[in-house]
Parts: structure tokens; C-alpha cells; sequence
């Protein structure tokens, strides 16, 4: 860096915070002290940049033949692979555990799209340093290689998202167009593909597939784009069956897959194969289910919620005079309440591990992690995390809550929730709250997960739990919906989804989390 002496050789939690890190190892103890996750230290790639003059100086091979450290996360290591074309340095990945096995050269050559895609990585598919962690994005390091299976249809998914991604977020609209044009030859390589037996169920598929479906998140102004890609993954999935995805790439995506899946059935209202035991359990076969981390915990549940809204649709859809309505209505009724009291069993689990995973900031003080002015919101407090897995568990728990709240209050198990008179905890316990009040909560989680440091990744993780929020708040809840839809607007503006904007994706909302919402309740009168 020009004008700089050095880099700072702190954790990475403290470099974020700008503060001076003790730089004890493996953790540093004034991490410790705050009670923050230090997410421990990084041994820098050094990148040497060449100009047109330079290009055919031996500088390169020389540095070239001199391995550098291994990148110690995903971030790091991504940023090599956006050139992997560049003779001077190459990696080898286990897709066993997803563990760097061979030094990392770097002197990329860096063109453009070796900056979009870097722009991608760090964006979006950085969180986890962690390869083998179920948070990792590793899958898409495996995508970014020349795979021989499919390179047409691997390097056009990966161009197309990273190119439009890098023009949405800084506004150009010509190279957003670049990004359409390799969308389009992405969906030529993959009509190709599909006829072929062996690449349909190749795991270059599958990632290239998942691509084009953030792609449509991206770039689309109408839902029917990812949802259609959505439907598509999930007939590759089922084609490829549980065993395919107990190892390496197919493990690794996995959890991917079923939070995806997932959000797009529960807007479909369609029962989902991934709800089936086999899905829940094969997967894990060679890990043990023992394994599996809190989220993946919820997705296990998550995967219940859109049979269990196709049973709603059925229900208030049932002709008058046909019989059955009633058996159906309690059948459907203790599968939503059993899914609810699994949901608080979780909850309260989550609660007695993680006791300090949450804290409120006062609206007028400072975000701890930069020390800057928390944004403008009409609430007194919101709430922040002290490690970015908690913050998405519970907004994804949230959210899952509510849906399943007025499905039972459609089969008059639950009645519209009257706000407490007496106080309740903060963040609310299993049972605690109405629908508002969740609503609400998961408006307050808001400001953490678009933090900057959790970069278009966290705004990512909130557009289902946002959209949910929205049609649960009260009426008169003004204030609270226009910052709201300020704040989904601001994740297509800046975070790079389109498809959170509020005014452009009618089909989230309407169906069954706003229009069908007083016709449901309406009906369970009857």
C-alpha cells in the first residue's frame, strides 16, 4: 500500500474495529476481554502489480518460482483462483475437507474480469475462513477452477454473476449488460449439459446452476427468474439422490442448497422432497448427524414449512359440502404445531449454548465494531451479535416462527396475539411476543447483518426474513414499513438484489404472507 510501512499484523476482528490488537496467539486477549469472537490472523498474499510495459519482464517468473504462504481463508484464496488461467501460480483443493494441499502462487494477471470476480469473492463468499465449515463457500473455489467436466458452462455462470454483480453495485448499467451477455451463453452451455446423462448430475453443474439463480436475484426485477432456477436445482438435486451429497462438493453446497430450496418452495407453497428423513439424515451418513451445527439444525424444520403452507392452500381452498375438511384441518393443525414446539425446543437449546450471543445498542450510541454512528431507525434499541452464525440462526428462526404463527391461526390453534401487558425479554424466549412483536425484532436485526462488514453476504441472508417481517408488522405500523422498505431498497441498491426491492417482487408478498392473510384468518371462522 502506498505510503504505508506495513500491515497491521493483528487479528482480523480487531483490524475490522480499528483497534490495536495484542496480537496474542492463537487468539488475541483483548478480543477475549470484550467478549468478541476473535476470528484470528492473516498471512497476507503479496500481489505485485505489472502494467503493459512490465508484462514481458522476467520479474514475474522470478517471484513466480518463490511460493508464497498458503492464503488462510476463502477471501484470500479466491482471489488467486479469479485467475486461474495465470501460469504463475496454481492450487490444488481436497474436496474431501476443502483444505489448500499446495502452495498458492500469486502474480495474477489482472484483467477485468479477474476483478469482478475478486469483487464477487469478497462480497459474497468470504464469510467462513473455515473450509471445511458448513458456512464455507469453498463449492464456489471448486467453480472458479477450469473444470474439465463442463468449462463452457462453469466460466459463464461464474462471469455472468460476477460482472453483473460488480455493475449493480457500482450503478453501470453497460457492464451489467456484459454480465447478460454471459448469462445467456451460461444458458446455452447448460441446455447442452442437461442432454448429457453424465453432466446432469455433475457437481459443476449443480454450483453453475446455484450461480445462475443468485445471477437472477441479481439482475431481475421478477421473482419467476430464480424460482425457476430454484425448481430446476431442485429436480438436479433429487436426480443426484442423498448420497451424492456426503462428501466433498455435494456436502459442502449442501447447506446452501437446502436454505435456497427452502425459501423458494415456502413462496411456492409446495411440498418439498427435502423433507423426506432420508434427506435429513443420509447426507450425514459419513460425518454423523452429531455433526450438525444450529443451522443446519433449523434447515432440518425449514424444509417442513412449504408442505405445511400447501396444506393451508388446500384447506381454505376445500369446496363447502365436500367432506373431510375437518380431519384434514386437525391433521394439517398438528403438523404445524409440532413444527412450532420443535422450533422453541431449538430455540431454548440455542438459548442454553450461546447465552452471550446477543446485546442491544442504544439507537443513539455507537456500532462497536467501527465506532461509528449507529443509522437512523425508529426503534430506541436493535440488536447485534457477537458472531455472525447467531445473528443468522435467529432471524431465520424468527421468521420461520411467524409463518408457522398464522398457519395455526388459520386452524383456530392460535389466536391473534394481544401485546403483553407485562414486560417481555429482549430478544423475545419461545411463546413470548405476537406476530408484530417478531416482526419487529427481526426489523432490529436488520442494521447488524448490513453491517459493512458482513459485506452483501448479510444482506443476502436477510431478504426471505425481511420480507416475512413486512407483512406481519401492524397496520398502523407506519413509520416502522416505510423504514422498512428503505431499507430493502437500500439492499438492492446497495448490496447488489434487485429482488429485495419491495415494489418489484409482488409474488413474495402476496402469497400467503400478505394478500391471503385475512382470508385465511376469515375462514377459520367458519
Amino acid at each position: 500500500m502506498v505510503g504505508v510501512g506495513g500491515r497491521s499484523k493483528g487479528c482480523k476482528t480487531c483490524r475490522r474495529r480499528k483497534v490495536k490488537c495484542d496480537e496474542e496467539k492463537p487468539t488475541c486477549s483483548r478480543c477475549r476481554k470484550a467478549n468478541i469472537k476473535c476470528e484470528g490472523y492473516v498471512q497476507f498474499a503479496e500481489f505485485i502489480h505489472v502494467n503493459d510495459r512490465d508484462a514481458g519482464k522476467p520479474l514475474v517468473k522470478r517471484r513466480a518460482s518463490k511460493p508464497a504462504q498458503a492464503p488462510s481463508s476463502v477471501s484470500d484464496a479466491s482471489e488467486a483462483s479469479a485467475a486461474s488461467s495465470n501460469s504463475e501460480y496454481c492450487m490444488e483443493l481436497s474436496l474431501q475437507n476443502f483444505c489448500l494441499i499446495e502452495p498458492l502462487y500469486v502474480n495474477p494477471a489482472w484483467d477485468q474480469q479477474s476483478m469482478f470476480t475478486s469483487h464477487l469473492i469478497q462480497r459474497m463468499f468470504s464469510w467462513s475462513n473455515n473450509p471445511s465449515s458448513p458456512f464455507s463457500a469453498a463449492w464456489v473455489q471448486v467453480l472458479l477452477r477450469d473444470s474439465k467436466e463442463s468449462p463452457v458452462l462453469s466460466h459463464a455462470s461464474i462471469q455472468a454473476l460476477s460482472t453483473s454483480f460488480f455493475g449493480k453495485v457500482h450503478g453501470d448499467r453497460q457492464i451489467m449488460q456484459q454480465g447478460a451477455a454471459h448469462y445467456f451463453r451460461a444458458l446455452r452451455a447448460l441446455q447442452v449439459d442437461l442432454q448429457d446423462p453424465n453432466r446432469v448430475t455433475d457437481d459443476a453443474t449443480l454450483m453453475a446452476v446455484l450461480i445462475m439463480a443468485i445471477y437472477e436475484l441479481v439482475a431481475s426485477e421478477h421473482p419467476s427468474g430464480w424460482l425457476n432456477h430454484y425448481k430446476g436445482l431442485a429436480r438436479l438435486v433429487l436426480l443426484r439422490g442423498p448420497e451424492a451429497h456426503q462428501t466433498g462438493v455435494g456436502f459442502n453446497v449442501f447447506s446452501t442448497l437446502r436454505s435456497c430450496l427452502a425459501i423458494g418452495y415456502i413462496i411456492e407453497r409446495k411440498h418439498l422432497f427435502l423433507e423426506n428423513i432420508e434427506w435429513k439424515t443420509i447426507p450425514w451418513a459419513i460425518q454423523g448427524l452429531d455433526s450438525k451445527v444450529p443451522l443446519q439444525e433449523l434447515h432440518d424444520y425449514m424444509v417442513d414449512v412449504p408442505g405445511i403452507l400447501e396444506d393451508m392452500d388446500t384447506l381454505v381452498a376445500w369446496p363447502p359440502g365436500v367432506p373431510g375438511r375437518s380431519e384434514f384441518k386437525d391433521q394439517a393443525a398438528q403438523r404445524a404445531l409440532e413444527l412450532l414446539n420443535l422450533l422453541y425446543a431449538w430455540h431454548w437449546e440455542w438459548i442454553r449454548k450461546f447465552p452471550s450471543a446477543t446485546f442491544t445498542i442504544s439507537t443513539a450510541g455507537l456500532d462497536p465494531e467501527t465506532a461509528m454512528p449507529i443509522p437512523p431507525s425508529p426503534f430506541e434499541s436493535i440488536l447485534w451479535f457477537n458472531d455472525s452464525y447467531r445473528g443468522t440462526e435467529l432471524i431465520t428462526y424468527n421468521a420461520l416462527r411467524l409463518i408457522l404463527m398464522i398457519c395455526l391461526e388459520l386452524t383456530g390453534i392460535l389466536t391473534p396475539g394481544i401485546p403483553s401487558a407485562i414486560g417481555v425479554n429482549d430478544p423475545l424466549l419461545p411463546m413470548q411476543g405476537t406476530r408484530h412483536d417478531i416482526a419487529v425484532e427481526i426489523c432490529r436485526m436488520a442494521d447488524y447483518h448490513l453491517h459493512s462488514f458482513r459485506r452483501s453476504l448479510g444482506a443476502f441472508i436477510i431478504l426471505f426474513p425481511l420480507n416475512v417481517a413486512l407483512v406481519h408488522l401492524d397496520e398502523n405500523a407506519t413509520e416502522i414499513k416505510r423504514w422498512l422498505r428503505q431499507k430493502m431498497a437500500r439492499v438492492a441498491d446497495s448490496y447488489g438484489f434487485e429482488v429485495g426491492r419491495d415494489d418489484v417482487n409482488p409474488k413474495v408478498h402476496q402469497t400467503p404472507l400478505l394478500v391471503k392473510v385475512k382470508a385465511l384468518l376469515a375462514d377459520s371462522s367458519h
